[in-house]
């Protein structure tokens, strides 16, 4: 799970959140906030995405993508899904 928000400081902060079923429970780990104040763009997101994929060795393993509307996160097009 992942989102982004403007913290006091008026940084973009992105939350990091993996869920994993660990011995059939559901297990919820927060990972860190990450600092995208300089590029929220699509493709800097995205390359964040694939970063922690690919840390946790979990690319071939993702089973869903949910969107809360944002528009850098949702659509067809230069975004985050596509």
């Amino acid at each position: 799970m992942l989102d982004e928000t403007t913290d006091v400081a008026k940084l973009s902060q992105f939350s990091t959140v993996i869920r994993y079923v660990k011995e059939g429970e559901i297990q919820e780990r927060f990972l860190d906030f990450t600092d995208v104040s300089n590029n929220r763009s699509a493709v800097a997101l995205s390359e964040h995405v694939f970063k922690i994929l690919s840390d946790f060795q979990c690319e071939d393993k993702v089973v869903a993508q949910g969107y809360d509307g944002a528009a850098t996160f949702c659509g067809r097009l230069n975004t985050l899904q596509a």
